[in-house]
Formats: C-alpha cells, structure tokens, sequence
C-alpha cells in the first residue's frame, strides 16, 4: 500500500496517515477460526445506509464459549446462530455471541442481519468527477465499521460478496463475477466469490455508474481488467501499461499467481494505492496525464503475493509487506533498465537520510496503538533497503530461492520474521541471526567516516571509524578505485567499531566510489588523511 502525493509516492511508499484507525483488535480471538464470510449488502442511491447480513463460518476449539467479533455500532437486527436466534452484546466496538449451549460443536454458522450509515470502511460519497459511489477502504482495521469480523490479518478466510444497487452501477469485487440477478424494482445482484483465503483488510468491492472496463489478454490466462472512470480513461491506460509485464515477471518470480483475476481499479481511497486480493484500487486522483505510477503499480501487484496471499501474522511486522513490496516495486526495472533501478535506490537512500527522526527507532519495534503509526519510512523506505542487502547477503540464487520456497511453504497463509529468517537459513546454510538483529530489531544504520591516504609503493590505506549512536554494526563495502589507467573494484566487510584494510594499485589514486553499485543503506564522509 503507497500513500498519497506523487514524488512521496515513487520513492517512500507512503505519507503521514491521519490520526485514526485505533486498534479494533490487537489479536485474534483464541479458539477461534473464521472459515468463511458470505457478505450480503444492499446499496441505496438516496441514502448512505446499508442494509446487509453476513453468514460467517467459523470453527473452534473445544474450550471456546463466545465469538468475539469486531464490529462498529451499526443497528444490528437479529443475530442467528445455527438456526437458532441468540443474544449478543455490543459495546466498545465488539459483538460478542455466546454459544455456551453448543460449545461441543467444532464449527457453526452464525448470520448476523443489521443496517445504519458506516462512519468508514465503506466510503459512499461522490467521486472526483461528481458520481455517486461506493469502495471499500478496510486498511488496516478499517472492515469493522461495516462488516462484522475479526478484523486482523491473522484470521484468513474465502468470501463471498452478493451485492445489490441500482442496475446502472457497475460492481468490481474480489474475486469473479459468479452470478447477476436483475430485479423487477430496477436493481441488480451481482454475486462474487472468492475461494482463496484472505485477511479482512484485502475484502473489497467499489461501485460506480461511469466505469470503462478494458481487458487485457496475458500469459496463463489471468484475466486482468482495467476499470477507470469514462473521462480519465486515457491517462489510467498509459499508468496501467506495463501491468502485463510486471504481472508476468512476478509470477516468474514468486510463483503462479494466486488468484483467478486482477482488477486494476481507480477508486475513492484514502492511499495512493491499495492492494486488496484480485482488485486493487488506486487512488482517482493520480490519473492525470503526465502521471507516472509505473512504480506504484509495480508496488501493489508484487502484494498479491507478499501481503494478500503470504500475510504478516501480526500488525507490527508489516515490513514483511510493504518492505518488500517497496523494493520488488523498483527491482522490477533493473533487467529492462538498470540505471533507473540504481537511481531509484540513490534517490530512495536520500530520502531515507532524511529521516533522522527514524534513525533511532528499529523496523520491528511492539505494536502501536494507531496502526496508521506502522506507515513510516521505516517499515517502507529501510525495509526494502533490508531486503536489497539481504539479497546480496545471501546471493541472488539463494535468495530468489527461497522466495519461491516462501511462495509454497506460507501459501494462503501467515508468516513471520521468524519464519523467513529460518527460510533464509535452510537455504543457504548460513546463520542470519546478526543481519535480522542490528537491521530489523535494533535501530540505526552504519554512519562513519572514511579516512585514506596512499603511500610511496601506491598502497592504498583505508580506515573505517562508525559513528553512529546506535550500536554498531557489520555490513559489506565495496570501493572502485580510479587511477589514470585502471578502474578496480574491491571488497570489505565491516566487522568493528574500526576497521582498516590495505589495497594495491597500479598507479597514483584519483578518485574513490564508495559502494559504487548501490547496495548499502549507510551515511559517510571521506577525507584524505595519514593515520598510524
């Protein structure tokens, strides 16, 4: 997920998030396994009120006595569980259902009917050219203000979303369209299923009367659909352009993709992108014509992968999302174009420089109450620095790997630093325990000075000082000396507070890059100095 403004957008991945979206659920609720949502909701062209019930599937364990749903103050109607009509309990944006009766039962369906205005989640309203309508914009625990469910990306589960508004409006979901109804009063069910288990936050549908759908035909047959609004049509084909390719080179990279379709959507969002499973929805505003969202698309569909269908178990590690969504989102580019990828990384450690307010706080650090708090430059712009390193860490072939491995072994499921960590072992061998320590748990990157001289037999003498007030740290550097002849490229590894190394030239120095191919997040200053 990107957050707005355009510059922001190519090389953070995100902005400053309003002050809500307050923790509906730190955790699921224990014993309990939600299997299957089946969302019923009628839309009005008059009112901002829904009408809606949802059958949901859920199974337990046998100490389990309540089911402890996140749901915001809508009216509820009638709550039936198996069958039978059941009291419920609302308050502090929780339902609670006790099935005491029939805890010895391992699985039950409870259908909960209820109706009101959703204060957000469901956002009705005109869009930017003045049309009335309605997307879905769940992110983070947002789902709870319109749909009863345990809103945390650790509870996964299949949907399916039955729709009915107006005839004229024209209805983009999660998964295919498996059936439309069309009824004698002038409205219309459409009915799409979703049969893939997905967090909450990914369950969407938007609706509009001035959509244009254009289909593209791709590889393996995955039906990928562009849904614009009729008068920015042009500007959202020339963005979505490269959305075959990109399409194709992730499911190369990661492994088939999961779902039966991709819409690519221009929507009413809060962010600048959205990655929601089979449909994701970009922000209306970005369509102008000398947009450039390249990157931005880029970012949301390597998500189909690494966050819809493998999804962070807990709130606070969503670097396992968006760290790296935010790096495949510019390595991309690096087959096709390698100076831009290297420039988008420059530009990407720049901004991150910036940041120093961030400097000192780690990637993984305990979950906050506003998980607005997690979208940061931390989560986005450090981490997929911290996937770049790793890559070279570990070798591409090992690396891309056990990205593939990771792919089958957390398919339509969760996964952890610790599971990808442990990936990342099996796979090369190797322990990694120091590189996830000082780059994910621990705050801070590698800030030192550089000093270096040359003497008569044209060694070259190199010291390292770290200066940083975060602990210190071991990483690889590289250096490409010039001289009047030959351009040579070394290596070193930083392993100490100071550390010095020795290299020998052909001729006199005159000039030193320091990491001349890009791969480390760090901040330097040199100086042509003798040390002993």
């Amino acid at each position: 997920m990107i957050k707005l403004v355009h510059q922001l957008i190519l090389v953070l991945g995100f902005l400053c998030a309003p002050s809500y979206g307050i923790l509906a659920s730190s955790s699921i609720p224990p014993g309990i396994d939600v299997l299957h949502y089946d969302i019923h909701l009628t839309l009005s062209d008059s009112s901002k009120s829904i009408s809606a019930n949802v059958v949901i599937h859920f199974s337990c364990e046998k100490d389990a006595r309540s089911l402890h749903l996140d749901f915001a103050p809508l009216h509820i109607d009638s709550v039936v569980l198996d069958g039978q009509a059941i009291a419920f309990s609302q308050q502090n944006d929780q339902l609670v259902i006790d099935f005491t009766a029939k805890a010895k039962k391992r699985e039950h369906i409870v259908k909960i009917s209820y109706h009101g205005t959703p204060a957000d989640g469901l956002l009705i309203q005109q869009n930017k050219f003045g049309q009335r309508s309605f997307f879905v914009d769940n992110w983070p625990n947002r789902a709870h203000n319109w749909l009863p469910s345990i809103d945390h990306p650790a509870d996964k589960a299949s949907v399916k979303l039955s729709i009915r508004a107006p005839q004229a409006y024209k209805i983009v979901a999660n998964g295919p369209l498996e059936h439309e109804e069309i009824q004698s009063d002038g409205t219309k069910t459409q009915v799409f299923s979703m049969a893939e288990p997905i967090p909450v936050y990914c369950i969407v549908f938007g609706a509009t009367r001035d959509f244009t759908i254009a289909h593209k035909s791709i590889a393996d047959s995955i039906d990928l659909t562009y849904w614009l609004f009729r008068e920015d049509s042009v500007n959202g084909a020339k963005a979505f352009a490269q959305a075959p390719q990109m399409l194709d080179y992730f499911t190369r990279m990661f492994g088939m993709y999961p779902y039966e379709k991709l819409s690519l959507v221009q929507a009413v969002t809060r962010f600048g992108g959205m990655e929601n499973a089979g449909a994701i929805f970009f922000n209306e505003n970005n369509f102008t014509a000398n947009a450039s969202l390249d990157v931005t698309v880029a970012h949301e569909i390597v998500h189909q992968w690494i966050g819809d269908w493998f999804t962070p178990q807990n709130w606070n590690q969503l670097w396992l999302s968006e760290g790296f969504a935010n790096y495949f989102g510019m390595q991309f580019f690096e087959n096709a174009n390698p100076d831009r990828f290297r420039k988008l990384m420059q530009q990407s450690r720049k901004n991150y420089l910036r940041r120093e307010e961030l400097h000192t706080r780690a990637i993984i650090e305990t979950e906050p109450e506003n998980l607005f708090e997690l979208l940061n430059a931390n989560t986005y712009t450090k981490g997929g620095w911290v996937v770049h390193m790793l890559r070279y860490e570990m070798g591409d072939s090992a690396f891309f790997s056990a990205l593939k491995n990771a792919n089958d072994r957390f398919a339509a499921s969760n996964w952890t630093v610790a599971d990808w960590q442990t990936l990342c072992e099996r796979t090369t061998g190797r322990n990694f325990d120091w590189f996830f320590e000082q780059w994910l748990f621990k705050p801070g990157i590698p800030k030192f000075h550089i000093f270096w001289f040359q003497d008569s037999q044209n060694n070259l003498h190199i010291k390292i000082e770290q200066k940083q007030n975060t602990p210190m740290m071991q990483f690889p550097l590289d250096f490409l000396f010039f001289t009047k002849n030959t351009q040579t490229l070394h290596h070193g590894r930083c392993t100490r507070q100071r550390e010095t190394f020795t290299f020998q030239l052909d001729d006199t120095l005159e000039k030193i890059e320091i990491d001349p191919e890009v791969r480390l997040l760090f901040e330097y200053d040199i100086k042509n100095q003798v040390f002993e």
